[in-house]
């Protein structure tokens, strides 16, 4: 018999018994075992004098007047034991005595004939009044410990949750890949070897990842188990624990690793290493259409998913050029100065995504977003109003100039730069906006996620709105200026001087380096609700 096998069994031997003292009965067999094994005594001897668990178990249950399920019902009742085991190395160990060879050891004597520690004395009013009388000192001592414990309980938390989403995101991406597949292996072998080897290399990364988990949680649990503890060690007597199956977990993690990147190198030379082959889009090609402008001069572009730039047209032509391929063709309309082009290649339906990705390959999406971009040119002069609008995809505007221009995105950044305008109007829900060397009569910037960036602006009225972001001004001139973040600081440099404005500023939470004035000549608003401003004054 080996000693964790003993333990064990005393350990399940003891069911039932509080777990204190059961945790003491098995620390003294243990270091009754180590010492025994100190004197030269073989495994046989020590197993052969010592009494079985079972027996253990019994006598305590004698001792403490405790059920033993009539199991061992013919050991004497009677006789007086101790009901705890021994407290210190010393106190169980100075008296041992040596027994005569061929005599049988009956260590219940020993355990029995110890006497018990007396109980300790609680402290009276004087503890209690020490207690009142440092309050002051020991309750912020306490509520920083509390917060620094709460802070490390939390980040434990985090730790093991993300190790478990990880294993979980490998796997299930892994095993998508592979399924995937199947569906393309007709059409493109290299393509189906690609996804594949990608897929067998997820799955060994996510048995990699695996083996943090386990321990990750057991540090935090004993961590937490410690601080609870008030800081004490904890009497248990650990385990040892087999690593055999933790080696072959992260040797059958390794190999596929290695597997899979093997297959998925094999299927890339195939495709030449040109990552837009990994997806069956058919051939892309350069389209040019020409815009018809109506008398009226004004043009709307409406788009729903691709990056739309605007620059001046060289030839003094209106026109657009894209992108355009033979398994996803776009769509383009022009009628009474209004644009629409359609990519052709998206949908929100979950199951009509699911059967794309089937027929042209997991990473179709990512070529054709590649290819989604469009440049629109526009002559000079000839444009009195433009809106262009975009829902997933940035607008960039370059040296334009219109009277009226209204931009709209619903998932990508806005940049307009060098242009002088009547009425400049931008908004994004998701995104920033950036507006950089602008003239205009007034300027209207928001945006629901993300920052606004305002610089060399100069304009009669300025407005710049943000729910979740900051607000960057560097050199802004106007009459009237409004500024408003959510969730953001509002800092950066506005031209003039601080008696030129009538300055109304508030923030919630932050601070501020603006005092309200009554007086000025402009008009200076800035509100952020958890953020700081801070604007200073340029010539």
């Amino acid at each position: 018999m080996k000693k964790q096998t003993y333990l064990r069994r005393l350990r399940k031997a003891l069911k039932g018994v509080p777990a204190r003292e059961k945790e003491k009965l098995i620390e003294y067999y243990a270091e009754m075992i180590d010492e025994s094994r100190e004197r030269g005594k073989t495994d046989k001897e020590i197993f052969a004098d010592l009494e079985t668990p079972e027996q253990v178990a019994a006598d305590y249950f004698n001792a403490n007047e405790g059920p033993v399920g009539g199991l061992y019902d013919d050991y004497d009742r009677d006789r007086p034991r101790r009901r705890h085991a021994p407290r210190s190395r010393r106190d169980r160990y100075d008296d041992y005595e040596e027994p005569p060879r061929g005599r049988r050891v009956d260590r219940r004597e020993e355990y029995e004939r110890e006497p018990e520690y007396p109980r300790e004395r609680r402290g009276g009013s004087g503890k209690t009044l020490v207690w009142i009388l440092t309050f002051p000192l020991w309750l912020p001592l306490f509520i920083v410990a509390f917060a620094l414990a709460l802070s490390v309980f939390l980040v434990g938390v985090a730790l093991v949750i993300t190790a478990a989403v990880v294993t979980v995101a490998f796997f299930v991406g892994g095993v998508y890949m592979i399924v995937m597949s199947f569906g393309i292996i007709s059409a493109s072998g290299s393509i189906a070897a690609a996804q594949i080897g990608a897929g067998i290399a997820l799955i060994g990364l996510c048995l990699l990842v695996s083996l943090l988990v386990g321990p990750t949680a057991r540090g935090f649990g004993a961590f937490t188990a410690w601080v609870f503890r008030g800081f004490r060690r904890s009497g248990k007597v650990a385990v040892a624990r087999s690593h055999g199956a933790l080696i072959g977990k992260a040797a059958v993690g390794i190999a596929l690793v290695v597997v899979g990147c093997g297959v998925g190198a094999f299927g890339m030379g195939k495709l030449d290493w040109q990552w837009r082959n990994i997806a069956l889009t058919g051939e892309f090609s350069e389209r040019t259409e020409t815009v018809v402008l109506a008398d009226h001069a004004n043009l709307s572009v409406e788009s729903d998913n691709l990056s739309l730039v605007i620059k001046p047209s060289e030839d003094g032509e209106a026109k657009l050029v894209f992108s355009d391929c033979t398994e996803f063709p776009k769509t383009f309309s022009c009628e009474d100065g209004r644009v629409t082009l359609n990519s052709g290649s998206w949908t929100t339906n979950f199951w009509e995504n699911q059967r794309m990705v089937w027929s042209h390959g997991v990473f179709y999406s990512a070529v054709i977003s590649v290819y989604n971009r469009a440049v629109l040119y526009l002559p000079a002069d000839r444009i009195e109003s433009l809106s262009l609008t975009v829902q997933n995809g940035e607008v960039r505007m370059e040296d334009v100039s219109v009277q009226n221009a209204e931009i709209n995105s619903q998932n990508g950044y806005v940049s307009v730069r060098n242009g002088s305008f009547g009425n400049l109007s931008v908004k994004t829900n998701n995104g920033y906006v950036a507006l950089e060397e602008i003239t205009a009569e007034k300027v209207a910037a928001n945006t629901d996620n993300g920052y606004v960036k305002l610089k060399n602006v100069v304009s009669d009225t300025v407005e710049a709105d943000t729910d979740n972001g900051a607000i960057s001004l560097s050199r802004v001139l106007g009459s009237v200026l409004r500024f408003r973040s959510g969730n953001g600081s509002v800092n950066g440099s506005l031209i003039g001087k601080t008696e030129d404005y009538k300055i109304t500023a508030k923030t919630q939470l932050g601070s501020c380096n603006l005092k309200d004035t009554e007086s000025g000549e402009r008009t200076l608003e800035v509100k952020t609700g958890c953020g700081e401003i801070k604007i200073s004054f340029v010539e």
